[in-house]
Formats: C-alpha cells, sequence, structure tokens
C-alpha cells in the first residue's frame, strides 16, 4: 500500500487551517518569511503538482526519466523529513503574497479531488519504475512522489504549527498535526 492514506489523513488539518482568518494572517520571521497563509499556499500548489505529476508517471505513454533520487533525495525519503531552511522553493510553487482563505479553499478542494482520483491507483503507483525530476532532490518514482508529498505537507505543518504557537494562538486540539515518520508505508 501507498502513503496515499497518510497524506489524506492531512486533509483535515489543511482544511481547518484554511477556514480561519485570524490563523491565515498569522507570521513569525524567527520561524520563516512566509505567513501561516503562504505555507498553506506553497502545500496546496506543492500538493496539486505532485498529484499531476503521480498521473503523468501512470501514463503508458510516459517517457520516464531514470529512477533515483540523489543522495540529499535519498535521505529525505529515508528519514521522512526535510531539515529546515536548507532549500527554496522554486518560483512555481512559490505562494500568493496574501491568500485568501476563499483561495486556499479552493486550492484544497482541487488537491483532494486530483488526489482521489489516484485512490484506486495505489497497485499502480507501488510497481511503477517510471520517474520523473524533482528540481533539487532527483528522478522520482510514482510512489516516491506520494511519500514526498507526505514529507513535504508535513514538513510545513510543522512550520505552522511553530508559527502559531510563537504568535501566541492556542491551536484548537483538531490540527494536532501527526508526528508519524512519513518515510515508512501505511
Amino acid at each position: 500500500m501507498t502513503n496515499l492514506k497518510a497524506l489524506q489523513e492531512l486533509w483535515s488539518v489543511l482544511g481547518a487551517l484554511c477556514d480561519d482568518p485570524v490563523v491565515i494572517g498569522l507570521s513569525q520571521t524567527k520561524v520563516s518569511n512566509w505567513s501561516v497563509g503562504r505555507q498553506l499556499d506553497h502545500i496546496l500548489v506543492s500538493l496539486d503538482l505532485m498529484a499531476k505529476r503521480v498521473e503523468e508517471l501512470l501514463r503508458p505513454d510516459y517517457e520516464s526519466h531514470t529512477p533515483g533520487a540523489n543522495r540529499i533525495g535519498s535521505w529525505i525519503l529515508a528519514n521522512g523529513h526535510i531539515p529546515r531552511g536548507k532549500a527554496q522553493a522554486p518560483e512555481y510553487v512559490r505562494p500568493e503574497p496574501d491568500p485568501t482563505e476563499k483561495a486556499l479553499r479552493g486550492k484544497l478542494d482541487r488537491v483532494i479531488e486530483n488526489w482521489a482520483r489516484l485512490e484506486s491507483r495505489g497497485d499502480d503507483i507501488m510497481v511503477s519504475t517510471a520517474a520523473s525530476p524533482h528540481h533539487v532532490l532527483g528522478n522520482f518514482t510514482a510512489a516516491e512522489w506520494v511519500q514526498f508529498a507526505s514529507i513535504h505537507t508535513n514538513h510545513h505543518l510543522r512550520i505552522i504549527r511553530d508559527i502559531t504557537e510563537g504568535a501566541g494562538h492556542t491551536m484548537p486540539g483538531s490540527w494536532n498535526i501527526p508526528t508519524q515518520n512519513y518515510s515508512e508505508s501505511s
């Protein structure tokens, strides 16, 4: 089984965050130069792109790259987390300056819909050997893209947690951010 289930468990966390205008506006520059809203926007744009990558890799006519994450990509996949402050997001996944609740909710709905299309393809995802490039981490297979989607999302959710706590905001219990190591299959 793939990490799709672990990823889908994050939808309610993302939804609760997207629907709270106070939280969306919080920022703590000692934690990140991006506000919570911008963190969420980046997560959602990235998840949308990653779902499309997985779908592409499952197409029989996809012209694959040679599979294989580089040293850093392999470390991230093996350890299940991304060290903070070590990379910069490429332009195509940089967040909007001031995302609104409505914009974030629309992006989340699209992300959920795109990943839902992949639910029935779990076996295909696991056996696919086709790979597509990550801009820094090497070439990922479909299963590695799903795994990385969970790792990347949790990385930014932890930053959001630190921003909200640093701003003195009490997060409701429904916003518990999972601490599971997503490098393992679920």
